[in-house]
């Protein structure tokens, strides 16, 4: 066989093996999308009252977990098959034969798009990140230690740090980020942060 011929084999290869790598993970995903309408089921017959500081933040967690992966187990294949529609869209006459590389990119490229806007949703603040936190409030007295909106942070001298507190949210005191800077004579300024309102 010559070398023409195999390269034109491998190429079919490839583009199935990232296809078949994409469509992998659909069932252990279409099975966690499953679960939460049996656990349903199970919810529905009278249980044991839950004891006293049970982390309710904990199952609301995974529920939003299962969810995303039920999102994440339909809009992933449909961006791969559409991925792939366009990568294998049919040639004009005259245009140049199609790169595996070209292909493989244009379908992972898709993907990745899918994923950002599953992790991104409607939440502009989610999107450009600590997008909440408006004031800068300086150095504070005490750990943990913010305003609403505000970035602050804290020389704790006991641990040898200096630790920056961003709260994005309207309730003070609230920490959405902690960074630990290692030292307490950085001489942290407003001007070393950068953030945008």
């Amino acid at each position: 066989m010559n070398r023409r011929r195999a390269s034109a084999l491998a190429a079919p290869v490839r583009v199935m093996a990232v296809a078949a790598l994409l469509f992998w993970p659909i069932a252990p995903l279409a099975a966690q999308a499953a679960a939460p309408a049996q656990q349903g089921a199970q919810a529905k017959q009278p249980s044991a009252p839950a004891p006293a500081g049970d982390p309710f933040e904990a199952q609301e967690l995974l529920e939003d977990f299962r969810t995303g992966l039920g999102h994440a187990a339909v809009r992933l294949p449909i961006a791969a098959l559409l991925g792939t529609a366009l990568a294998l869209r049919p040639r004009r006459a005259g245009s140049p034969r199609r790169d595996a590389a070209v292909i493989e990119t244009q379908i992972v490229l898709a993907i990745v798009g899918a994923l950002i806007m599953l992790v991104v949703g409607a939440s502009l603040a989610r999107a450009f990140g600590i997008a909440g936190a408006a004031n800068l409030q300086g150095q504070v007295a005490e750990a943990s230690m913010v305003a609403a909106n505000s970035i602050s942070w804290f020389v704790d001298n006991t641990h040898n740090e200096t630790v920056l507190y961003v709260n994005t949210t309207a309730t003070a005191n609230h920490v959405d980020m902690e960074i630990h800077l290692t030292g307490t004579n950085i001489n942290l300024t407003g001007s070393d942060i950068l953030h945008h309102a």
